[in-house]
């Protein structure tokens, strides 16, 4: 899309995106329907991502700490889930009718990594904070908090700032995320390192993908739809 252009009176225009009504009637609703399935899986993602820019650093730097984990783990569930849409639902529904050869090439290409899921440190980790942090909860993975270690040394789930703990901040169970997590990652990734990869990795791969959707949807966009310049959509 082109940038915003200044208009004689000083307001800045946009490009308003059309859809030609006429276009689409040669387009059948299942076609219709993958493209706005991808424009919806580009905004959850990129709006969740936009999270870690716009949370405010808290001065209690354990509970800062603890949302921007919480908002990693819910990004990289909806990346997960959103893949295994794109693969086992969206793809096979993609002709070079809407899509450009080019772009079909990419995304079977990420069609076959997710097939070798279990040979991918990033999706072994992504596939796990899915199915067993995130959307779903499974007990073992705390299993290892509470079976290693010492047997009579207790274990610091968190900390309130009263008696009444009302007001608490629970660390728990993160300690036992990275502990489950951190096999899964790169055989060279250190223990102590397991954050800041999982971290890292996570805003590249979710970047990277949010990409190939976003030309994707280009494609149709071409083919089925016009630009017209205008005033901002909301002052």
């Amino acid at each position: 899309m082109s940038s915003l252009s200044p208009s004689p009176q000083g307001q800045h225009l946009v490009y308003h995106m059309y859809l030609s009504k006429e276009k689409l009637k040669t387009v059948p609703p299942k076609d219709l329907q993958v493209f706005f399935h991808i424009l919806r899986m580009v905004n959850s993602l990129r709006s969740t991502m936009k999270l870690h820019v716009k949370l405010k650093t808290d001065s209690d730097k354990m509970e800062s700490f603890k949302d921007r984990m919480e908002i990693h783990f819910l990004s990289i569930a909806m990346f997960y889930e959103a893949l295994k849409t794109l693969v086992k639902v969206l793809l096979p529904r993609m002709t070079e009718t809407y899509i450009s050869e080019s772009r079909l090439a990419e995304l079977r290409q990420l069609a076959d990594r997710f097939a070798n899921k279990r040979n991918d440190p990033f999706l072994r980790v992504a596939a796990a904070i899915r199915n067993k942090i995130v959307f779903h909860f499974d007990s073992e993975v705390v299993d290892r908090i509470v079976t290693e270690g010492s047997p009579t040394k207790d274990l610091l789930i968190g900390y309130a700032r009263g008696r009444t703990i009302n007001d608490s901040v629970y660390l728990e169970p993160s300690t036992a995320f990275f502990m489950y997590l951190a096999p899964l990652c790169p055989e060279n990734t250190d223990a102590k390192d397991t954050v800041d990869w999982i971290q890292k990795t996570s805003i590249t791969e979710i970047d990277s993908f949010c990409r190939l959707l976003e030309r994707t949807a280009g494609d149709f966009f071409k083919k089925n739809g016009k630009l017209v310049q205008g005033p901002p959509l909301l002052e």
